[in-house]
């Protein structure tokens, strides 16, 4: 039923940017073509990423807050006993600027974390797709089922060896810790 669907709205695409190009020869060619497919990956990644990570950076934030007074608790009385006074106390120090602190690293990680992951998914999968076409029909088709698995997996594992060091860094800057690792 879903390729029968997918079928009908490429043959749909195809017809409608047939009937454009026919009608409009000298216009450029868009941004939904498949020439363009590489830099739609990159935006989408890119402004996905940042939205992420401006929503997400306040809770991150009082997350490693918190696993640093739960770890020095022990040795500080006075260290914050709850999420609600750590809220407090983060905004009373910095206001809405403290739920923020380390946001530039943050980006700096996933911007290109994400564009990495996206871009090495879509070429990984595009070449097994490939490669599996080229070899027997029986063999093929239940290696269809496992390409997006593999070319995941295979784009994380890229992904979290490139970018490890940056993860250790922001959560140091999130921490508020002066301490060296």
């Amino acid at each position: 039923m879903s390729n029968d669907l997918n079928d009908c709205f490429l043959s749909y695409y195809c017809n409608l940017n047939e009937h454009r190009m026919l009608c409009l020869p000298n216009q450029p060619r868009g941004f939904f073509d498949s020439s363009s497919m590489p830099l739609r990956q990159i935006l989408a990644s890119i402004l996905g990423s940042t939205a992420s990570t401006l929503l997400l950076n306040p809770l991150n934030v009082v997350k490693i807050q918190w696993q640093h007074a739960l770890s020095s608790l022990s040795q500080n009385s006075s260290s914050t006993k709850s999420i609600s006074a750590l809220v407090s106390q983060i905004y009373s120090q910095s206001g809405y600027r403290g739920f923020y602190s380390g946001v530039g690293v943050s980006l700096v990680q996933t911007l290109p974390s994400t564009v990495i992951y996206m871009s090495a998914y879509e070429q990984i999968k595009t070449q097994l797709a490939q490669a599996s076409s080229s070899t027997t029909a029986s063999s093929s088709s239940s290696f269809q089922n496992f390409l997006p698995a593999i070319a995941g997996g295979s784009a994380r594992l890229l992904t979290v060896s490139i970018m490890a060091p940056m993860e250790l860094i922001r959560t140091i800057r999130t921490s508020g810790s002066t301490e060296k690792p």
